[in-house]
């Protein structure tokens, strides 16, 4: 016990120490400041230099043109943020993508319904995190670096042995008014990212699950001292991981006519050169 008030004043007198540091160095309070919402100012840079260059660039079809192609990454890099939060990498998020995107289709071309396809594509993502998360805790690798690099692999050529290196059209309607249709002035596609950032944020936020995986991410060692399931929790990041790339197909935008004709043309152009 006197160790641990030792401890408790030790660590009080240097943060105290530290806030004085920052009080007695002018602006450095506010250059933290700025280095924590880095991103944001960025952001906002970014938008003012576009806005400069181009009139166009703050009009509304082009914010909506912007939100529905970068819906699909936004729903990735959600559950990518989890597995970082545990000092993880998920290098498998793309090619777990399209593998789930051509399972989708193809069990759409089978005859599936909407909502069977969606079931499809999300277990297809789900399947592969788990797989990543399994062999990452229990087949005690170093680095998740290995295992989603392999997955990456494999995941890619499944993709372009079932889709026979070409592009499958089709989805079903609902799926494709996501990426087509417009809600108060929003692509549907919008809403989905929302959706799951909602249901991420109170999981990660307000349930116990949440505060283990910072504390998994913080200090591992730790955290098994506690009595947090540490194997359990890294592989549940895994696959929601995978799950949330099971679920981009569903914000891909459709594309217009236009495209589709001009990609026809390129591919039977590509095929006529071989």
């Amino acid at each position: 016990m006197p160790e641990t008030g030792n401890t408790g004043t030790t660590v009080g007198e240097a943060a105290l120490q530290a806030s004085r540091k920052s009080e007695a160095v002018p602006g450095l309070s506010l250059g933290l400041m700025l280095l924590s919402a880095g991103p944001v100012v960025i952001l906002v840079l970014l938008i003012a230099v576009l806005s400069f260059l181009s009139p166009y660039f703050l009009t509304g079809r082009n914010l909506s043109n912007i939100l529905a192609q970068t819906a699909v990454i936004s729903v990735v890099a959600m559950g990518q943020h989890l597995v970082i939060l545990t000092r993880g990498i998920d290098l498998s998020v793309g090619s777990n993508l399209a593998l789930a995107s051509v399972v989708g289709a193809l069990s759409f071309h089978a005859g599936a319904p909407a909502i069977l396809v969606i079931a499809v594509m999300v277990g297809c993502g789900a399947a592969v995190g788990a797989v990543n998360g399994l062999f990452y805790v229990f087949g005690r690798l170093p680095h998740p670096f290995i295992i989603t690099l392999a997955t990456l692999s494999i995941a890619k050529g499944l993709a372009l042995q079932l889709a026979d290196g070409r592009a499958i059209p089709g989805m079903p309607d609902s799926i494709d008014a996501l990426g087509r249709d417009a809600v108060w002035g929003l692509p549907g596609s919008v809403f989905v990212v929302a959706g799951v950032a909602a249901v991420l944020f109170i999981m990660a936020k307000t349930m116990v699950w949440g505060r283990w995986i910072y504390a998994v991410g913080g200090r591992p060692d730790a955290a098994l001292r506690m009595g947090i399931p540490v194997s359990w929790v890294l592989v549940s990041v895994y696959v929601i991981s995978g799950l949330c790339a099971g679920i981009g197909p569903s914000s891909l935008p459709a594309a217009p006519t236009p495209v589709r004709r001009c990609s026809a043309i390129c591919w039977n152009w590509i095929r006529s050169r071989r």
